[in-house]
């Protein structure tokens, strides 16, 4: 494995520092970041800040020998808070994990940082194609930060035709939803495999229909990008869940666009599915800030034209 001073790191991942922000952003420590763009050197990407929501930083612990994952707290969450990030108010503390889509294994670090039991990275086409470097960028992450992800190369089709070795208490499957040719077949699989809650990312389409929808993209209607299939309705992405198998579902806006315009706030949502009451209770047990989207008017405040409800 190749250590973070070796120059292979300039095709795997940035490593990047405050200078090279050139003060436009407050790190003040070096950080990893998937290479959503393949061979980009260093040189021009200090021209611009950082982008994306999978970035991993590492920083000193305690002044000690190794590194200490910190992940971005708008996304990660704090773990004495309620309602923000992915992974919100959840207590993983002794919990089997398992990541679908894992890619360079932010998710899955920070649900070991988290107190996670056991952690399965799982993905395959960032593993797979030598332009997105997804497994390196999470094996070197890994050594340096001295957390233990298991992996699996495993397609997210496949999870039906799977049968895991240990029982995973929570799954999380984000920023793949939209990729999946089939997302129906995926989440009922996704369902057999959780024994406490399910974390969802999406995107949504469809804000002004109240009625479940989902909307195809044949082509490269969204984001110019062929791989990119289906946007989702929260009604629809509700009532999938809930027939799929699952109890109680909360929701809140990706926290990567909650502070941001109108028009922007609800692109894209999470989703804590909990197959029962003894579940929610488990996992969080103090009242939710997500929204409840079996409360009344829950599912209509979140169409267009409602954003101020939430």
């Amino acid at each position: 494995m190749p250590r973070l001073t070796e120059p292979v790191l300039q095709n795997t991942v940035w490593w990047l520092t405050k200078e090279m922000f050139e003060g436009s952003h407050p790190l003040d420590y070096p950080c990893l970041i998937v290479g959503g763009m393949p061979r980009v050197s260093s040189e021009p990407f200090r021209r611009r800040p950082a982008r994306g929501y999978r970035r991993i930083h590492l920083v000193p612990f305690n002044g000690a020998a190794g590194w200490h994952c910190f992940l971005s707290a708008e996304v990660s969450g704090n773990p004495g808070t309620r309602g923000s990030g992915f992974s919100g108010p959840l207590d993983l503390s002794g919990r089997n994990v398992l990541d679908i889509g894992a890619w360079n294994g932010f998710f899955s670090f920070e649900a070991l940082r988290r107190g996670a039991a056991l952690v399965l990275a799982t993905d395959s086409v960032t593993w797979k194609y030598p332009e997105y470097r997804g497994r390196e960028t999470l094996e070197l992450a890994a050594a340096e930060l001295g957390l233990p992800v298991n992996t699996l190369e495993l397609d997210a089709p496949e999870l039906d035709r799977v049968n895991f070795k240990v029982t995973f208490d929570v799954v999380l499957s984000l920023c793949m939803f939209y990729h999946l040719i089939d997302p129906i077949k995926v989440v009922l699989a996704l369902r057999r495999h959780t024994r406490q809650v399910l974390v969802l990312e999406t995107v949504h389409d469809g804000l002004a229909i109240e009625r479940p929808s989902m909307i195809f993209y044949p082509n490269r209607e969204l984001n110019d990008d062929p791989s990119n299939w289906w946007g989702t309705n929260p009604a629809a992405m509700y009532w999938l869940l809930r027939r799929a198998g699952f109890g109680q579902v909360f929701y809140q806006d990706h926290p990567m666009h909650a502070a941001g315009a109108p028009h922007l706030l609800r692109q894209r949502g999470v989703y804590q599915a909990f197959v029962d009451d003894a579940a929610l209770a488990a996992l969080a047990p103090e009242p939710q800030a997500w929204v409840d989207l079996d409360a009344p008017g829950a599912l209509r405040s979140l169409s267009l034209g409602n954003f101020g409800s939430v």
